[in-house]
C-alpha cells in the first residue's frame, strides 16, 4: 500500500508460478506469508510449495523448493493396504533467524498426518535442512530475544481430527521443546512476540466474527499431547486465563462452538 492508500502490485507470484512452476507440480499459487528485507522480500507459496524472493526491481526467483513427502493413504481412501499418497509441503510461514537465515514453516496437505510437519531452515544458495520436526500442521513461527522459536499449529492433533485442537510448542535454543499451550486453543492462525516480550496469539482466525488476540504472559510448560487422537477443547476463552496465562485483547464472543470445518 502507497502513502496515499493506493495499491501496487510489485510482485506477479502466480505469474512466476505459471511460467517457472518450481516445484513441477500442478500449477497452483496461495502467496500465504511475506517477510521484508533490506534488498526486497521473500515470499511463501503455500500453493506453489516453495519459498520465493522479490528483489528490489521486483524480479522474481526460487530461493527454495520443498518437496513432496510419500505418506501413508488414510483408510477412509479404500486403497490397499499400505498404500502410500504424495503429501505436499504448504509453506505457511517465514521468519529470519538471528543467524540471517529463513525459517519456513509447513502446515503440509492432504491427508495431514500427525507429526509429519517440519520447519525448515533456508540459505539462500543450499538445500534447505530439517531445522526441527515432528509437529502436525504448522500456521505460523516467530523467534523471541532469546532465540527461541514458537512454534504455532492450527491443529495439532490433525485437520482430519474430529476435533481439531491448535497447539503452541517453544523450541528452545539449545534444541530441546516445550509445549506451552495443549488445549483451549481453536484454529489458531498467528503468533508474534510483543515489545513487552509477551506472546500474542490469533485465535479462531477461520471464524468469521468469532476471532480473538490472545496475550500470554505466563508460560509453564504443560505436558506432550498425544500425537493422534481427539481433543476435547475448552468451550469458553476464560477458562484459558490462569491455566496458561493467556488474556483476551480485543475480538469477537467467547463462545467458542466445538466443532468446525477445516478450511
Amino acid at each position: 500500500m502507497l502513502d496515499d492508500g493506493a495499491w501496487e502490485i510489485v510482485a506477479d507470484v502466480a505469474g512466476y508460478e505459471t511460467t517457472a512452476n518450481p516445484d513441477g507440480g500442478a500449477l497452483d499459487s496461495n502467496p500465504y506469508a511475506v517477510l521484508g528485507g533490506a534488498d526486497g522480500f521473500v515470499v511463501a507459496d503455500a500453493g506453489g510449495n516453495d519459498l520465493l524472493g522479490v528483489d528490489a526491481d521486483n524480479v522474481v526467483s526460487t530461493v527454495a523448493v520443498f518437496p513432496d513427502v510419500m505418506v501413508d493413504a488414510p483408510v477412509f481412501l479404500g486403497l490397499d493396504a499400505g498404500a502410500k499418497i504424495p503429501m505436499q509441503s504448504v509453506p505457511t510461514t517465514v521468519t529470519m533467524g538471528s543467524d540471517g537465515a529463513y525459517y519456513v514453516g509447513l502446515l503440509t496437505g492432504f491427508p495431514f498426518p500427525a507429526g509429519a510437519a517440519s520447519i525448515y531452515k533456508v540459505v539462500a544458495g543450499q538445500e534447505p535442512e530439517v531445522f526441527a520436526e515432528g509437529f502436525t500442521n504448522v500456521s505460523d513461527i516467530a523467534f523471541d530475544d532469546d532465540g527461541n522459536l514458537w512454534v504455532l499449529e492450527i491443529a495439532a492433533n490433525s485437520l482430519l481430527a474430529e476435533a481439531p485442537a491448535g497447539g503452541l510448542t517453544r523450541v528452545n535454543a539449545d534444541g530441546t521443546r516445550d509445549v506451552v499451550v495443549s488445549e483451549g486453543l481453536v484454529m489458531p492462525t498467528g503468533v508474534a512476540i510483543g515489545p513487552d516480550g509477551n506472546v500474542y496469539i490469533t485465535n479462531c482466525g477461520v471464524c468469521p466474527g468469532g476471532g480473538a488476540v490472545l496475550r500470554m504472559t505466563e508460560v509453564e510448560p504443560v505436558a506432550v499431547p498425544p500425537a493422534t487422537g481427539d481433543y476435547t477443547l475448552t468451550p469458553m476463552m476464560g477458562a484459558m486465563v490462569g491455566v496458561f496465562g493467556l488474556t483476551l485483547v480485543f475480538g469477537g464472543a467467547l463462545m467458542i462452538r466445538r466443532r468446525f470445518i477445516t478450511p
